[in-house]
Formats: C-alpha cells, structure tokens, sequence
C-alpha cells in the first residue's frame, strides 16, 4: 500500500505522502521508486548519490527495475564513476530477471545473441 502512495505522490497525486513508511518496511520497489524521486529532482533535491544508494539497496534485494536503473546510473556516471562493463552486467541481470526494458534495450542493441 504504501509503495502505491508514493507512486501517487511521485506523480503528483498526493503531496503528503512519501515513500518513508514503505521504505522502513524494507520494500525494494518503494526504494527504486524514491531513488528516481532522487535521480530525476521529483519533489525532492537532484541527489545522484542518494539515488545510487536506494538502487543499489533495492538490487541486494534481487529488484529488476533496480538493476536497469543502475545500469544506466553507470554508463552515465551519475553518483559513481563511469563504468560500461558493470552497466552492461547490471543491464543483463535485469533482462534475464525478466524486466521488459532491459530486454528490449538488449534486442535493440542486439547483444541478446
């Protein structure tokens, strides 16, 4: 439920709601969602860093969406170094986690061979 609010409150539903009581609940969505809030400067400042650290939580706890995110947070180099081979692993965890955008983006690209 409270992952559902925060969604809402992401996209501007609900304003005073947040993702604190899911995210002490230990809810991997909840952090990936909060650490877009943070990547992208939605309703709270733009902190890479921040964001970084609610993905990698989420990934320790085997979210696929999480590992897409970070694939991206490494090939850009927002909030750790620029990092292609470890993108390219977190890309395929993703995608072999069964996330649709990491499959197509490995389709698109044809690595899927």
């Amino acid at each position: 439920m409270q992952t559902y609010l925060g969604d809402l409150y992401r996209i501007g539903k609900i304003v005073n709601q947040d993702y604190g009581a899911a995210v002490a609940q230990d809810l991997a969505l909840a952090r990936s969602n909060l650490g877009i809030m943070y990547r992208d400067g939605l309703g709270v400042p733009q902190n890479d860093t921040e964001a970084l650290k609610l993905f990698l939580k989420a990934a320790d706890q085997e979210d696929a969406s999480a590992f897409l995110f970070l694939g991206h947070m490494c090939l850009e180099g927002r909030g750790c170094k620029c990092d292609p081979e470890k993108a390219l692993y977190c890309f395929l965890k993703s995608a072999r986690m069964g996330h649709p955008q990491a499959i197509e983006l490995f389709a698109r690209y044809g690595l899927d061979r």
